[in-house]
């Protein structure tokens, strides 16, 4: 299912808090993906998504690791390269060379972008930016979401870092189901446990199934 790439849609889902009994009604603006390649693209945003932000009281920025477009190359890596391999050429390509465009740009600019957008736009609205690492199951030898965030993503972090007085951030892990259902073995683990317990939101060194957390923060 896709989001209708010509409208702005809400979504709204009624809450109750289970100590406090408190009840509330969560409006999730649904914007599609090909929006914001626009708003990148053509430097303008529409009048609806201008209503949503003078709405808002935080932001939620979702970062897939396993997005290519957000992999840096570091320049340490590539010093290694030449003195593993030497000063050699690289053969010229197969194919032919794609003109640059802004749909290439890495994932990262265009958030660094969008948030910049935003503070000139937008200076005096709340700007808490919950960072959400999804898929976190994917990711291995790493148990701190801010410490994965800080090497994969390092444009959006750095920026983030140097804007304190701009941006107020935290960095959430989560993987909403468990694991990976591309094999029948998987899947038989995963329906062993309860829906509940499948869920993993990883704060620092706080781990726990409560999926609301980086919405509860903002």
């Amino acid at each position: 299912i896709r989001t209708n790439p010509n409208n702005l849609e809400d979504i709204s889902i009624r809450l109750k808090h289970n100590l406090s009994e408190e009840r509330i009604i969560l409006n999730i603006p649904d914007i599609n993906g090909e929006s914001f390649n626009r708003q990148f693209e053509f430097r303008q945003w529409e009048e609806d998504f201008e209503r949503i932000l003078d709405n808002i009281s935080g932001v939620v920025l979702f970062i897939d690791p396993r997005d290519n477009q957000n992999k840096p190359r570091l320049i340490f890596h590539e010093n290694q390269y030449y003195r593993i391999f030497g000063d050699v050429q690289p053969e010229k390509p197969s194919k032919p060379i794609i003109p640059w465009t802004e749909s290439l740009a890495p994932s990262q600019v265009k958030l660094v972008d969008f948030l910049q957008m935003l503070d000139y736009h937008k200076p005096k609205i709340v700007k808490k930016i919950a960072v959400v690492i999804s898929c976190w199951d994917v990711i291995i030898n790493e148990s701190d979401p801010k410490a994965w965030f800080k090497v994969n993503v390092p444009l959006l972090y750095q920026y983030l870092s140097a804007n304190e007085h701009l941006f107020c951030s935290k960095v959430y892990g989560v993987s909403s189901q468990g694991g990976s259902y591309e094999t029948q073995a998987a899947i038989n683990g995963l329906l062993k446990k309860e829906p509940l317990e499948r869920i993993k939101v990883i704060d620092g060194k706080n781990v726990s199934n409560n999926i609301l957390s980086p919405i509860l923060w903002l």
